[in-house]
């Protein structure tokens, strides 16, 4: 009997300051854990959403969480 498959992994969040998409010092270890997650399981997909408050204007706040993603993104395939 095969095994059922193994759950994916749920990470951390990462945080940013406000209205900023740069990653602080303290958001290593979610970079790290979803960077070896890839590395350990090359066929892992990987979602990556940028959130945001709800203050400010909606436009602005879609972009910034976009920025906010992309950010993320580049830190873990570095």
């Amino acid at each position: 009997v095969a095994e059922p498959p193994k759950p994916p992994p749920e990470l951390g969040p990462a945080y940013f300051g406000p209205g900023s998409n740069l990653l602080t010092f303290d958001d290593r270890p979610a970079v790290q854990q979803a960077a070896l997650e890839l590395q350990d399981n090359p066929a892992l997909h990987l979602l990556v959403i940028g959130r945001t408050d709800s203050r400010g204007k909606a436009n602005t706040n879609m972009q910034l969480g976009l920025q906010r993603a992309r950010e993320m993104r580049e830190a873990i395939l570095l």
